[in-house]
């Protein structure tokens, strides 16, 4: 198998080792050169190729959620080219990595974003024995490392209960993935929270294929809600773009306090801008990568994405054959010539 910037290629399982390429797969990109795009999840860093493709290989999940917050047909093939298979990456609803096999090059795997904590708005990630990894490179570093997910959910539920007494909680999240992971934590603690019409609009996909999120709509008209159920201190969660806006609103309609939060890995790194910050991601740390490479057997490691150098550098610290992924050829498993 030969890599190229965000692609790879597919063999002809019948043909040689250079001339029995027959499909190009490009990696959550655009390429001009790909038969097919494969996209991983539904988030918009991922899905760069689904505007002009005209073959992606994608799960049932992740194109309704292209459909539902972006308008987008995502155009997925009704099979998969052969030798490939798509596993659950643990990272949110529907997405997936993308497993190459070849009797000529060996089990090749994508990770996309994974996850290998088990999370409650998706599936657990499926690790599977492979020759080479290309895998994510969001968390570089080896000192930055998440807690234990119980234990974070835990603090959630008890800052929440505490300052709900007080006031107005209002999250600040992604509306796809997070707030929904959110909903589920805050559902296990007894708390019904509401949402924006964004993230209840997203919140539908996420029902339709088997996933109970129990919530209210936060507004009505483009106003907050001042029924019923809000004549008590309530929960909310809105996207990033509605949190400035809303928690005036909030103050302003129910003349209340409202605390404010947020739960991402990057809360890790820095100061967020609200009263309270949990480390809470959808991604690998450091540590959990490693043992994702150790559980794959993985003997050649290509790190994706913004960070892929860095991660390249710190693997091969703790002795990983390592190297950006995308940054020039590498040839794979090809006849010795010597």
């Amino acid at each position: 198998m030969n890599f190229k910037p965000y692609k790879c290629y597919l063999p002809n399982q019948i043909g040689d080792c250079v001339e029995g390429l027959k499909s190009v797969v490009s990696l959550d990109r655009i390429d001009s050169e790909a038969n097919f795009d494969f996209i991983s999840h539904a988030h918009t860093d991922h899905i760069y190729a689904v505007r002009r493709s005209k073959s992606t290989i994608t799960s049932d999940e992740t194109a309704d959620l292209i459909e539902a917050a972006y308008g987008l047909n995502s155009c997925r093939v009704a099979d998969v080219p052969e030798g490939t298979t798509m596993l659950d990456s643990g990272h949110m609803l529907g997405s997936k990595q993308l497993c190459v096999d070849s009797e000529l090059y060996g089990r090749i795997v994508y990770s996309g974003d994974f996850q290998t904590d088990a999370v409650r708005s998706a599936k657990p990630i499926e690790i599977t024995d492979c020759d080479a990894l290309i895998i994510d490179s969001t968390y570089p570093r080896p000192d930055v490392h998440f807690k234990d997910r119980a234990e974070v959910e835990s603090d959630i539920i008890e800052w929440v209960e505490k300052y709900v007494d007080e006031g107005i909680v209002l999250f600040k999240s992604y509306a796809m993935g997070k707030a929904q992971e959110l909903v589920k934590i805050l559902n296990k603690g007894g708390i019904k929270p509401a949402v924006s019409d964004r993230i209840s609009h997203i919140n539908s996909v996420y029902r339709k294929h088997g996933v109970e999120l129990e919530c209210f709509p936060l507004f009505d008209g483009g106003e907050c809600q001042n029924g019923e159920f809000y004549d008590k201190n309530f929960v909310a969660i809105v996207e990033s773009s509605k949190f400035a806006e809303t928690a005036m609103a909030l103050h302003r309609t129910y003349k209340k306090l409202v605390f404010t939060a947020v739960a991402t890995g990057f809360a890790e790194y820095f100061r967020l801008g609200t009263d309270m910050q949990f480390g809470l991601s959808d991604h690998a740390d450091f540590a959990r990568s490693m043992e994702y490479i150790e559980r794959s057997g993985a003997k050649r490691i290509f790190t994706y994405g913004k960070n892929s150098e860095l991660f390249a550098h710190n693997l091969k610290k703790f002795g990983y054959d390592a190297e950006p992924f995308g940054c020039k050829h590498v040839s794979l498993c090809q006849k010795a010539t010597a």
